[in-house]
């Protein structure tokens, strides 16, 4: 059963034109704007019912989590939802006062933009975070991050660190084959 919202002069006005067009085109006269809602044939009552169903299907179908973990790797954009983003960055604000409160601040390393965060990856460092859109493991080949790389004058340092640990990655496996054969274990 359709529940039409309650309209005044104008608006009830332009609604019952639309309603003459839709039924001299063929097209269903039905309301757009009406609650579409049955909560008879859902045995709810309304939709503070229809919310709680909503926020239990997740739970019964065991994908609670799942969708929990699914929206705190989404985005927001504060310029739709304002109210969301505000209320993100207090919280991110209070998280924070709360780790100070607690003497955990030096146990937790959270992102800022001025600082190299030593707990994470170049490549999280450089994105600012765990990216969605790139693949971490073909970082060096993706042509965005190239760019970014040669813009910051960071392309041969980053060569450099690579023949680093390279070089360093040899030094220490030089010997490896030898102490095998002198366990004589076969290699794979």
């Amino acid at each position: 059963m359709l529940v039409p919202p309650d309209y005044d002069g104008a608006a009830n006005a332009a609604r019952e034109k639309r309603e003459i067009e839709a039924e001299q085109a063929g097209n269903s006269t039905n309301d757009l704007a009406a609650d579409w809602h049955d909560y008879d044939a859902a045995r709810m009552t309304g939709d503070e019912d229809l919310t709680q169903r909503a926020l239990d299907i997740p739970r019964t179908v065991d994908m609670e989590i799942d969708i929990y973990e699914l929206r705190l790797r989404g985005t927001v954009d504060p310029r739709t939802r304002p109210d969301l983003a505000s209320r993100i960055l207090d919280t991110r604000a209070a998280f924070r006062d709360r780790l100070a409160d607690l003497d955990l601040a030096p146990l937790v390393e959270v992102f800022d933009r001025d600082l190299y965060n030593d707990n994470t990856t170049v490549g999280e460092n450089l994105l600012f975070g765990r990216p969605a859109a790139f693949d971490l493991d073909r970082l060096g080949e993706h042509t965005y991050v190239l760019e970014i790389l040669e813009k910051a004058a960071l392309t041969n340092t980053m060569m450099e660190a690579g023949r680093q640990v390279t070089f360093t990655m040899v030094e220490l496996f030089t010997d490896l084959p030898q102490a095998i054969n002198s366990l004589n274990v076969m290699p794979s």
